[in-house]
Formats: C-alpha cells, structure tokens, sequence
C-alpha cells in the first residue's frame, strides 16, 4: 500500500518546536529549502564578486512570495503583539512569522495566500495606539521609501453583465496589472452596476483608461476607473504628489543639476543594473 505522502516542508525544526513551546505568537515557519549550484568568485571592478542567474533570483523569492513589511510610523509594539492582534483581527488560521527589520519596519511572512491578501488590502491597522502600515515586500525595497507598487480596487463601469466572470474579467483588465482579487459582489452578481477588480499596479507605469473588447469584428471600448489612484514622488519617494509638487525638493538648494542625492526608481521589474558602477546602482522593486 505503500507510504502515506509526506508534508512537503518536512518535519518541524528543532528550533520550531523550542520556540513555539516557549511562546505560541513567536512560533517559527520553516523556509522552504533553496537549492542552488555553489557559486565560483570572481572580480569585478577590480573587487571581489558573485554573480547569480535570474533563475538563482527568483529561486530566492519563494520562501518570501506571501511576504508583507509593516511599517510603523510612531514606535512600535512588541513582534508578540504584532502577531496576536494579526491573528486576531484577521482570523488566521495558518502560520504567520514576524520578525524585526529595523526599529521602525517589521517582515510578516504568511503561510497562506489568501491570508497574505486580506492583510496587504487592508493597508493598514492600529495596535495599541501604533499605526502598521502594510507593504509588499520586494528585494529592492528600501524602507524609507512608499512601495512602487500597490493594491488597487479598480472599477470598469457599465460593463455588460455577461463578462462578470473571473476569467473574463482578468483578461480585460491584465493590461492594467496583475489582478489579485475580484470583488465577491461582482463574481456573484449581486452588484451590477460595474465590475470591480483588485490589481497590483505599477505607480511609474502609465496606466490604461480604456481597453478595447473586441468581439470578432466588433467590440466596445471599457473603461477602467482606478480607485485612489495615489502619484509618488520619485525625489521624496511617497505617495501623494509627483515630483514637480514637492515641498522637500522646493526648498532644498541643488548644487548642481547632475547631483544625484538617490537613486531613482525607474520601473518594479528589475533588483539592480549589474552593470553599474556600485554608487550608480538603481534599486528597483520586484513582483
């Protein structure tokens, strides 16, 4: 009859075992294990270097693919009551980590998709007075900077009813994003006045109006209402206004046009440009 299957993350780690019994809300999700050829160093610009291949790259992300950051603003609880109050409000029923990043910016790795998503659209919660914002975490985050990329419910009106279904749907709307979630109003069609879409959207990309549905030689042009579609700033790095709208960039004195005082964020696909010299580097996020 043979053996029944096994748990593909294996069994649990000693140090999981210790820690749960020691504190349920610091209990430890093992990481997938990652496996990688050694790599050989090398030099470059005359330094030591390693190279790793874009397979290597995304190999990395796995174990941090239901990752959020959580960023307080004014202090911060405990890593023990961050977890509770998550658990809590967000009635988790599998595993979630919280660790510390620095003294203002903590990493939740979920164990559930779905449990991911409830929190990254939420945004935000108060614990205990504490303002925790909610990122998605992505390699090339710098922590003082408001994430490139963001959930945003968007509205796509007066839509004919019989395309509220989900792949039909994702089809319309993949030319905006990545679709995360369609609203259950929408895929139930309790609510029919226009579809209703999650995506992750790109705050550097210029975003689409309308999209054309055709339907053989026909078709109708649909358009695509973003809710709170926030600017950024790629001189502050926040959201809320665009560059040209920046206070902090009015008021400081620029030495000379070519100064650079931070790398500026040019798309959320890439992790840096290898080929830069190392104080050129452009940080890029990914997702």
């Amino acid at each position: 009859m043979g053996e029944p299957p096994r748990d593909s993350r294996g069994a649990p780690s000693f140090a999981s075992v210790v820690v749960a019994a020691v504190n349920p809300f610091l209990a430890v999700l093992d990481p997938p294990a990652v496996d990688i050829p050694l790599k050989v160093p090398s030099i470059k610009w005359g330094e030591p270097t390693v190279l790793f291949s874009e397979e290597d790259i995304e190999k990395s992300l796995s174990p941090l693919q239901f990752a959020l950051v959580g960023k307080c603003s004014y202090g911060r609880p405990s890593l023990a009551d961050i977890r509770e109050f998550l658990v809590g409000t967000f009635r988790l029923q599998k595993d979630i980590v919280v660790t510390a990043l620095d003294s203002r910016h903590v990493l939740l790795r979920f164990e559930s998709e779905e449990e991911y998503l409830r929190a990254w659209l939420r945004q935000a919660i108060i614990i205990t007075d504490f303002l925790l914002t909610f990122l998605k975490w992505t390699p090339g985050l710098e922590l003082g900077w408001e994430p490139l990329v963001v959930p945003l419910w968007n509205f796509l009106p007066m839509l004919p009813v019989n395309f509220y279904n989900d792949k039909y749907l994702r089809s319309i709307v993949q030319v905006a994003g990545r679709v995360l979630k369609v609203d259950p109003a929408t895929a139930r069609l309790t609510r029919t006045t226009a579809g209703r879409v999650c995506m992750v959207v790109d705050l550097l990309k210029e975003n689409p109006s309308r999209v054309w549905v055709g339907l053989s030689k026909e078709g109708f042009w649909q358009k695509i209402v973003y809710e709170n579609l926030p600017k950024y700033c790629t001189f502050c790095f926040k959201h809320g206004h665009g560059e040209g709208e920046c206070k902090l960039k009015l008021k400081r004195n620029l030495k000379s046009e070519g100064e650079v005082t931070k790398s500026k964020p040019t798309s959320a696909k890439m992790l840096v440009n290898p080929e830069a010299p190392r104080k050129e580097q452009t940080l890029k996020q990914v997702y």
